[in-house]
This record gives structure tokens, sequence and C-alpha cells, in this order.
């Protein structure tokens, strides 16, 4: 059976097809074992304390969107990755864990588990709770330095209306960053530095694809004063 479009894919007739995005959206009916597809998963922590939200995309050699089919599916520690609207897109919420079992259900081959473990969670360490920090320069400390992990670095002001960000990273996890007048002159005195510090594991050996690239995020934030 042809898909002829975007609606009828949406009306769940796909059986054990997946859906190819072709060019302008067109919907193109085929039948691809996830194990010719490449899987690009994201899991990050959610607005909610102790949740995740995790985002993925199916792609095949071509290097176009899939939408997988009825009988086929892909779960994070249970929790079903769903399709998102009518688009390519796919998503699931769930409690945060130090490490995601991700089990792909294919038809043609059966059920493969791989487990894809996360960074552990951290503190930031200096500045303290509160504590003051010299624009002209100051070391940002953290918890459980991983060598096998990167850090992603963000720093934010708000002040009078208008807002500074700067980011740094992705870099090797060493559980300290020198920040030096020239990465800090964006910001002023009179209004505290929001400092956020995110840590990903990235893992490409995740059973039942042809490929994958699934990584783990999370996140550490401390509120700092700048001072003379």
């Amino acid at each position: 059976m042809c898909v002829l479009g975007l609606a009828v894919a949406a009306a769940g007739v796909l059986g054990g097809s997946c859906a190819v995005f072709g060019p302008d959206g067109i919907v193109i009916d085929t039948r691809i074992p996830l194990d010719r597809l490449r899987a690009e998963i994201r899991i990050e922590p959610a607005e909610t304390a102790g949740q995740v939200r995790a985002t993925a995309l199916f792609s095949d050699t071509l290097g176009r969107a899939v939408r997988l089919g009825d009988d086929q599916s892909v779960t994070l520690n249970g929790e079903p990755l769903r399709a998102v609207g009518f688009g390519p897109a796919y998503a699931a919420a769930l409690p945060g864990a130090a490490a995601y079992d991700v089990t792909v259900r294919e038809p043609t081959r059966g059920v493969e588990t791989t487990r894809v473990p996360g960074p552990a969670a951290f503190e930031i360490t200096a500045p303290g709770v509160g504590g003051a920090v010299s624009l002209l320069g100051f070391q940002l400390e953290w918890s459980g330095a991983d060598a096998g992990q990167q850090v992603e670095i963000e720093i934010a002001q708000t002040f009078g209306g208008q807002r500074a960000v700067t980011r740094f990273g992705s870099e090797t996890d060493t559980g300290r960053q020198v920040l030096e007048a020239a990465d800090l002159r964006k910001f002023v005195q009179g209004a505290d530095l929001e400092i956020t510090v995110r840590k990903v594991r990235s893992s490409a050996a995740v059973a039942g694809f042809r490929s994958a690239a699934v990584t783990v995020e999370v996140v550490a934030k401390r509120v700092a004063t700048p001072r003379p």
C-alpha cells in the first residue's frame, strides 16, 4: 500500500512500513528495518524537577527523516518515544535516571536493549552559594570531573532590561574553568550572574540501529554576585 500524503500517515495506516519524508514534506511509504536507520536521541533535564525530556529523530541512508511503522518502536526505560504532531520528531517524558535502557523493537529482528549511562548528578562548588566573583576573572569549579564526558558552560546576566549571555565549550570535563576578564566583558556590577554548567555524555553503541548518537545531559546552576 502506498502512503500518498501526510494526512494519511497521521491517520495511522502505515502498518509495518516506515514513512520517509521526501522533498516538500511528501511522505513516501517504504519498508525499512530499524537496523538500517540512524537514530539521534537527546535526553536532557525537564522543567519539572526529577524529570527528563527525550527527543529523537530517525533517518535513512540518504539522510531523509523517517517516521516509524506501527509495529516498530523505541522505548527509554520502558517509556515509548512518540511522534510529535505530523512531523518526523519523536519525544518522551520520563523520570531522570543514572542510565537509560534503549529498547528497539523491529519485527524482522526482534527486540534489542542497550543500557546508556548518563553523567552523574553534580554541583558547582566554587563560587559558593551567593558567593562574590570578580569581573577581572575567577575560577569556576564543580564536582565529579570525568574525562569521558563533555562540559558546556553558560553565564548570563539581566541588567537594565537587557540580557547578556556568554557560552563556553564543549570541552573535556576537568572539574574547573578559569574565566578571565576578556571572557566576562559583557557583564557589569549591579546584577547577579546566572551560572549554568551542563555535562554531556555521548554513546554511539546502541543495538538495533545502523548507527546511533545518544546524548544524556545533567545540569547544575549557581547564582553569583559581581564585586570589585
